[in-house]
């Protein structure tokens, strides 16, 4: 009898191979999911916290709303605002309760924020801003009060950030076609260069004379046009006569030397400087200043100096809230800007063609008559 001997070594390993290789497949997919679902708990809160601050912005407009007069001029707001501690909000005793160690718990419909586990944990604001921020649409002016805590002998303005939509880098320092340097194009023609900045200064001092106000010093109008030279700040009278002084100037273009390709891609491409003739004085409500963007959508700063140069803070034009938001553990910090002006709208031109036929022009009849009865000819056609 021969007795037979089964080896079976190589399917054993073949079973503990297998059996590892389904171990790591099965661990490696375990940790992806612990991981995503790290990630969408994570994402989850910190939209949550983001959306805690904003209820905090929320709650500082109240505030504010109350401090400039919206609930009958609260001082308890102002001071509140003007103490520029994070328990702003609950200060104020306009809106808001004390939560743990003085957060404001957020509370929904139904349950009472524990459930959600949300609140803002820190809301400053303040009515003075180093400067003013906006977004300039193409041919779109934007009216600032030049409002100021300190007396005002300088403003400055810088426009133009990489990312505002009409233009990207590099910049270009050169126009196309027959456009020239400093005289106005076509857009067409325009080219990949900065915005025109058109720039309109209303400074009466204390009392508004409409008889001189378009003969005198206290109403200027001129254009900045973009120049890629670089160079230091142009420093621009606030006085007629004086930016006429040469021929080249009398089109009313001035160009601005410190537009520079380096800066606009981490910040404003260009900066002019306005020197007033006549100083704004502190808390100074009827001196405005009024800018449009030509040729291309702007980003703008606008920012108050002294006769030294010196920073001048905006009072009550943009003011600042610095909120804080919490989910669980995860905070989130934002920083909003306010506006206490009114949605008046301006108008952009005397004389609006836009959208006047193909001819794009106006037409216009004149005649002479004797008749006492004034305008009664309706037989006269007009085609441009």
């Amino acid at each position: 009898m021969v007795q037979k001997t089964q080896r079976g070594a190589t399917a054993l390993f073949i079973v503990i191979f297998s059996t590892l290789l389904l171990s790591v497949i099965t661990v490696s997919f375990v940790g992806l999911i612990n991981r995503d679902k790290v990630q969408s708990t994570d994402n989850e809160l910190s939209q949550s916290a983001y959306d805690a601050s904003l209820a905090g912005v929320e709650d500082a407009k109240r505030v504010l709303a109350a401090c400039l007069g919206g609930n009958g001029n609260n001082s308890s707001a102002c001071a509140a605002m003007n103490a520029g501690e994070c328990s702003t909000i609950v200060a104020s005793g306009v809106v808001g309760s004390s939560g743990v160690e003085g957060e404001t718990l957020l509370k929904t419909l139904q349950g009472d924020g524990e459930d959600i586990n949300q609140a803002y944990t820190c809301v400053k604001a303040s009515l003075d801003s180093d400067d003013v921020l906006y977004e300039l649409p193409k041919e779109q002016s934007r009216m600032i009060p030049i409002r100021a805590a300190g007396s005002v002998n300088q403003i400055e303005i810088q426009w133009q950030k990489n990312g505002d939509a009409g233009i990207a880098a590099p910049l270009s320092g050169a126009h196309t076609g027959s456009c020239t340097e400093g005289k106005l194009c076509t857009l067409e023609d325009w080219g990949n260069m900065p915005s025109l900045m058109r720039v309109q200064l209303i400074t009466p001092g204390s009392a508004i004379n409409l008889s001189t106000l378009d003969d005198s010093n206290q109403g200027a109008t001129f254009f900045l046009y973009p120049s890629l030279a670089g160079g230091a700040p142009q420093a621009i009278e606030q006085s007629i006569t004086a930016r006429y002084t040469s021929t080249a100037e009398s089109s009313g273009l001035k160009t601005v030397t410190s537009c520079s390709k380096t800066q606009f891609t981490v910040g404003y491409a260009c900066t002019a400087r306005i020197r007033l003739a006549n100083p704004i004085s502190a808390n100074n409500g009827l001196s405005f200043i009024r800018l449009t963007s030509l040729y291309k959508n702007a980003s703008v700063r606008v920012s108050l100096k002294d006769n030294s140069g010196g920073a001048v803070q905006f009072r009550g034009v943009q003011p600042v809230v610095d909120a804080t938001g919490r989910a669980n553990d995860v905070f989130r910090r934002v920083e909003a800007r306010l506006s206490t002006l009114t949605n008046a709208i301006y108008p952009e031109a005397a004389v609006d063609i836009t959208g006047s036929g193909n001819s794009g022009s106006v037409c216009k009849n004149f005649y002479v008559t004797d008749s006492t009865s004034g305008d009664n000819n309706t037989s006269l056609s007009c085609t441009p």
